[in-house]
């Protein structure tokens, strides 16, 4: 779904990139196919998506809305 670091060039496409919060440089690479799957995903009460992780455990995030420039 996600991942670790930046996809390679020849790879780039199958991704989007996402800020995150607080963090100037650190983005979150989502495949774009996993991305049509996390829109069907209903969010906790909090508007978090949660899931479980082999070897992580759970694993809470969720997307903000996108800052418009003047």
């Amino acid at each position: 779904m996600g991942l670790l670091g930046k996809p390679d060039d020849e790879n780039r496409e199958a991704f989007e990139p996402f800020a995150v919060d607080g963090e100037e440089e650190v983005f979150c690479w989502f495949a774009r196919d996993a991305l049509e799957n996390l829109r069907a995903v209903t969010p906790t009460a909090e508007g978090d998506l949660l899931f479980y992780v082999e070897g992580l455990g759970r694993y809470r995030f969720r997307f903000l809305p996108e800052e418009k420039g003047d």
